[in-house]
């Protein structure tokens, strides 16, 4: 399948085509001057209805697309007729065989999902996917990534007596040399700094993580916040997060990220490494990333080129998958990921790849 992303002619009677008059106008303005008529003849009120809602999907489509081709460095091409997307096209010879194929990879990534990590009975797992039958092929695409990367994240490990139920209380409290605050779902942990007689911390954007596959330990705790703040030269470029409940370390494989806003050196790996070793509850390869040691993981956030290379590899399967992909990892208009979920989009990816 080439590399560009296609386009379909429809004639001027075509069904399911834009009246001329609202050629070339955004879909919000097309929506809005569209009315929606009623005839006598109700089947021709429901024609007319499907009529417009799919044409109007159509131009949402092209645009959607077109935000890509701008981010890729490919020419936007005229919302009109001549240039509807079509799912048909953009799939060619796999169109019969794409749906099908998603539908069951959904039903698998979905069925462990909820069996492993939710703890559901067969049964109900399969009440569950039944639900998502009717969603189109972009949004069940979008639903299996989720699930592959909630799998390659997410574990269920068992309580022992190297897991310490205070540990919440423990990460939240800040000490006299490292601030705790708490976002979205996490404590953060970062070193205070002084200036004019008075303390502050920073949390400035990392562009590099350590995950660490550890046991819910104080003292784990205490050893990485005078390792920390050993270490840290500028303000806010290392601090780590910790899950804000106690539950929730062993609800993950790597329950405590450490964030640097500079690549790591060698000696400092190392001085993670030599910390947390007594503390490691897993030493398998169950973290992506550079394997450190055994449950300790190194990690550089994804490229935009690296993201850019996702999505339109999703292109180069069909229309729905690059939407998906792009609809994942599009966080306030701009194209944005972890290195988990870009694992679970490479495998995705890779699983379409050699079948095409």
């Amino acid at each position: 399948m080439n590399n560009e992303i296609p386009k379909i002619k429809n004639s001027a009677e075509d069904e399911n085509s834009i009246p001329p008059q609202y050629d070339g106008l955004p879909s919000e303005v097309v929506e809005e001057l569209w009315d929606k008529k009623i005839y006598v003849d109700p089947e021709k009120t429901k024609a007319e209805k499907i009529r417009r809602e799919q044409a109007i999907q159509k131009i949402k489509d092209q645009e959607e697309a077109n935000k890509i081709r701008k981010e890729i460095g490919i020419p936007a091409q005229d919302i009109n007729d001549d240039n509807l997307l079509s799912p048909e096209e953009t799939q060619g010879d796999d169109a019969e065989n794409f749906e099908s194929k998603i539908k069951d990879k959904y039903r698998k990534y979905a069925k462990e999902y909820y069996t492993k990590i939710q703890k559901t009975t067969d049964e109900e797992a399969d009440n569950l996917i039944k639900r998502s039958e009717n969603l189109d092929s972009t949004a069940l695409t979008k639903g299996t990534i989720e699930k592959m990367y909630f799998l390659l994240r997410l574990h269920d490990y068992k309580q022992d007596k190297n897991h310490d139920n205070k540990i919440e209380e423990i990460t939240k409290n800040s000490t006299d040399k490292i601030n705790s605050h708490s976002e979205n779902g996490w404590h953060y942990r970062a070193p205070y700094y002084e200036k004019d007689g008075a303390k502050y911390h920073k949390t400035n954007k990392a562009s590099f993580r350590v995950s660490l596959n550890v046991n819910a330990d104080e003292e784990l705790i205490n050893r990485l916040d005078e390792y920390i703040t050993s270490i840290s030269q500028k303000p806010g470029s290392i601090y780590y997060k910790t899950p804000q409940h106690s539950s929730d370390w062993l609800e993950r494989h790597d329950p405590i990220t450490i964030y640097f806003e500079e690549d790591v050196p060698d000696e400092i790996k190392k001085g993670i490494v030599d910390v947390t070793k007594p503390f490691i509850r897993n030493e398998s390869d169950v973290l992506p990333g550079e394997k450190l040691s055994g449950g300790v993981a190194y990690e550089s956030s994804p490229s935009e080129e690296k993201l850019n290379e996702l999505v339109q590899r999703g292109y180069d399967i069909n229309q729905e998958t690059g939407n998906a992909i792009r609809g994942y990892i599009t966080k306030d208009g701009k194209l944005k990921a972890s290195a988990g979920q870009v694992s679970a989009i490479e495998k995705f990816l890779k699983e379409f790849e050699k079948k095409k």
